[in-house]
């Protein structure tokens, strides 16, 4: 799951360049240096975000939910017969993975080249 992730502007130029560097990262503040976004909800870091993500249980969630996309529910019955948390975090993934379609869009139709005379 990509998130959109906005580093502050007011750090240091060596503190930018750091939070390029590939995840894991060891830099670590006392001020905010991230600001994740996601369904309305902010969340600040003063660390990289690798630090804090378990990239084996977003793995078992990202399965979870590519399954969950094909038609296959965690438990046996309806919606209804999941747990909450389960499809609490079907919704947070969906709306990700649709925020992040909307934006790759957005971004392909700024790159659609008309031809002078448009088309024939």
């Amino acid at each position: 799951m990509r998130q959109r992730v906005q580093s502050n502007p007011s750090l240091a130029p060596q503190a930018q360049r750091l939070l390029k560097t590939p995840a894991p990262c060891s830099f670590k503040s006392d001020r905010v240096v991230f600001r994740v976004s996601l369904l309305d909800e902010e969340i600040e870091l003063k660390t990289c975000p690798a630090n804090v993500v378990d990239l084996q249980e977003v793995t078992t969630w990202l399965s979870l939910y590519s399954m969950y996309k094909a038609g296959f529910l965690w438990r046996e019955g309806g919606i209804r017969d999941q747990p909450a948390a389960y499809v609490h975090a079907m919704k947070i993934i969906d709306a990700a993975v649709n925020q992040i379609e909307r934006e790759q869009l957005e971004e392909s139709k700024k790159n659609i080249s008309v031809p002078k005379g448009g088309f024939r």
